[in-house]
């Protein structure tokens, strides 16, 4: 009998309470689902199910069930078509232990999860955390301090401009600027409410915005690809989407890099997302994400392998792809059109 495989992203399956629904995190979180329930579908060895809140419409999905959810009755219905399946694999940001709290619930519903194990999912959603594990472990990052939100302005005098500010547990450029100067420093902080109470003050690195897609067993990794990020630099970032690289040469320092970092915080399976900035000083390492992230939905286009049954095997089976190859480099945006209910 085929496994059960319970599928869920969390914009689009019915997790966002507010009536307005975020078109830019909900197209993005799309995109992802879709790429995802079509290589299960590929594959063919297992039953999907999946989730759809209710205000979508007109959105096809590759999945063999799909439950229309009410946001008001989101974690009740979450929780029941969880325990109907054997495995699952959640898509949700890491702002306000979203993906960790989901995880936990799966979880406690005995199932097991296609992803990284939860305390590895805790260390990498707090940006702080991880940053002190990785400078500590002699992983490259950027010079960062943790401030209180009410002390920020104090300490942001002393530091050089320009600086990045941003929140202990965002997700992808959610409450990241650029400041170049006390002015904006001050615009910045009063007008986003992802500042609350920690404000993570970091330098600011000119080069290249990119990330590594990266597949492991929880022992093991292969390193997918090298994703180039569209990133406009402002008030706030916006990320635009990206292009699917071939990942560098064995000898590449940040082979070496990532090693470290699967080192340093165990635990880590299935796909990882790590962004990273290549400067004419080498790299250095902005965040990790451990789940699926953007560049899926542009890699699974161009890699020789279906990445779906390649997380299966390595979370299940311990196994890891033998030759993985991108057959082209590939530009992949991450808009995809949707339709809201005026219900």
């Amino acid at each position: 009998m085929p496994p059960k495989i319970f599928i869920h992203e969390y914009f689009t399956g019915g997790g966002w309470s507010v009536p307005d629904m975020p078109s830019d995190l909900v197209s993005e979180g799309l995109g992802m689902l879709c790429a995802i329930l079509k290589d299960f579908k590929k594959w063919g060895k297992a039953t999907v199910y999946t989730t759809l809140d209710k205000r979508l419409t007109d959105i096809p999905l590759s999945s063999d069930s799909f439950t229309i959810i009410n946001s008001a009755d989101y974690n009740k219905s979450f929780s029941r078509i969880a325990k109907e399946c054997d495995f699952s694999l959640i898509i949700a940001p890491e702002s306000n232990d979203i993906l960790l709290t989901l995880n936990k619930q799966i979880r406690d519903t005995g199932v097991c999860s296609l992803g990284s194990d939860l305390e590895a999912i805790r260390i990498t959603g707090d940006k702080w955390e991880s940053y002190k594990i990785l400078f500590d472990a002699g992983v490259p990052v950027p010079e960062t301090v943790c401030v209180g939100r009410h002390s920020a302005l104090e300490t942001a005098q002393k530091i050089n401009f320009p600086l990045v500010i941003k929140p202990i547990d965002g997700v992808g450029c959610e409450g990241v600027y650029l400041v170049k100067d006390m002015d904006t420093f001050k615009s910045a902080l009063e007008y986003d409410p992802v500042y609350n109470h920690r404000v993570l003050l970091q330098e600011y690195i000119k080069g290249e915005h990119l990330s590594a897609s990266i597949l492991s067993n929880g022992k093991e990794f292969v390193f997918l690809s090298l994703n180039r990020q569209h990133i406009n630099e402002g008030m706030p970032f916006k990320y635009n989407g990206g292009e699917i690289m071939p990942p560098p040469e064995k000898g590449d320092p940040l082979h070496m890099i990532i090693e470290k970092i699967f080192k340093v915080i165990p635990g880590l399976k299935g796909y990882t997302g790590i962004d990273l900035i290549r400067s004419e000083a080498g790299y250095k390492i902005i965040e990790i994400n451990p789940r699926l992230t953007t560049s899926y939905v542009g890699l699974r286009e161009v890699i020789n392998i279906n990445l779906a049954e390649a997380v299966f095997d390595a979370v299940v089976k311990g196994v890891l792809p033998e030759c993985v190859k991108i057959k082209k480099n590939s530009i992949f945006s991450k808009e995809m059109p949707i339709n809201f209910s005026s219900q």
